[in-house]
C-alpha cells in the first residue's frame, strides 16, 4: 500500500482521528485542522518542513514537505501533482507553495493539546508502529536520482562557499559515476583535471558513507540522502569523520 492509500484509509477515515478534530475545534484534518495535522505529522516523523498553499497571495492550507513531497490529509504527492490536486478540489485560481509564516491561516489552531493527541495517535499510542510505516513509505515513494540531485546541489553550495574564501579556487565541480552497490560521488578539480572520490551513495538505503579508498566507502554511514537533516554532517570536503 502507498503513502496515499495509508493516510486515506488508515489515518483520515479512521472515526479516532476525526473524532480527536471534532472534540478539540470542530472541523476536520482538511479544514481548520490542516496546521495541526502537519505539526503533528511532522512531530512523529522528526523532519519536513511546513508549506503553506497560497492563492491570490492569501495562504490557504498548510501542509508539510518532506523530501520532494507535499502531504495533507488527502495523500502525498509531487509537487506538480499536489498543485493540481488543490486547483482541482478547491476551486482555486494559482495555488503556489511556500515556507509557512507564522502570520498563515491563523483561524488553524495552533494548540498543542491537539497536536499532541494527533501526534501520538499517528505514532501508535507510544507504539511507533504507524509512524514506522510512513516514514518507510515516504522513503519508498521518494524518486531516488531526485533526492540524489538535491543532496549532490546542496554538497555543491557548501564547496562553493568554502572556496569562495580562498583567492585561487580549485573550481570543485560534484559528479557521479554508477556501480553495483554504490554511486560514487566524484569531486572534479577543473583547475588540474584532478578526480577524487568524494563520497559514496548506498544505491538501495541512501545512506552516505566517507570514501575509504577510490573504490571503496568506509564504514558507519555518515547521512542518508532521504533524510536532510542528517547532511550537516557533511561538509565541503565530503562526509565528516565519526566523532
Amino acid at each position: 500500500m502507498d503513502l496515499q492509500s495509508f493516510l486515506k484509509n488508515k489515518v483520515v477515515r479512521n472515526n479516532k482521528l476525526y473524532t480527536i478534530f471534532l472534540d478539540e475545534i470542530g472541523a476536520g484534518p482538511l479544514d481548520a485542522g490542516c496546521y495541526a495535522f502537519a505539526a503533528a505529522l511532522q512531530k512523529v516523523l522528526g523532519e519536513g518542513s511546513l508549506y503553506s498553499v497560497v492563492d491570490k497571495g492569501i495562504a490557504q492550507h498548510v501542509v508539510l514537505k518532506v523530501g520532494s513531497l507535499y502531504v495533507d490529509a488527502d495523500g502525498a504527492r509531487e509537487e506538480k501533482a499536489f498543485l493540481k490536486r488543490q486547483k482541482d478540489m478547491e476551486d482555486y485560481t494559482n495555488p503556489t507553495l511556500r515556507l509557512f509564516k507564522e502570520s498563515d491561516v491563523p483561524d488553524s489552531p495552533r494548540s498543542e493539546s491537539l497536536i499532541n493527541k494527533l501526534a501520538a495517535y499517528l505514532s501508535g499510542e507510544g507504539k511507533m508502529s504507524k509512524a514506522k510505516r510512513v516514514k518507510e513509505m515516504f522513503e519508498d515513494l521518494h524518486d531516488f536520482d531526485q533526492v540524489l540531485r538535491s543532496f549532490i546541489e546542496d554538497s555543491q553550495k557548501k564547496i562553493d562557499a568554502d572556496e569562495s574564501k580562498y583567492q585561487y579556487s580549485q573550481h570543485t565541480k560534484l559528479e557521479t559515476m554508477s556501480g553495483a552497490k554504490y554511486i560514487r560521488i566524484v569531486a572534479v578539480n577543473q583547475a588540474q583535471s584532478g578526480k577524487s572520490a568524494w563520497a559514496f551513495v548506498d544505491k538501495e538505503t541512501g545512506d552516505v558513507f566517507k570514501p575509504a579508498s577510490w573504490k571503496v566507502p568506509a564504514k558507519h554511514a555518515r547521512a542518508n540522502i532521504f533524510k536532510p537533516n542528517t547532511w550537516s554532517s557533511v561538509t565541503a570536503y565530503g562526509p565528516a569523520y565519526l566523532r
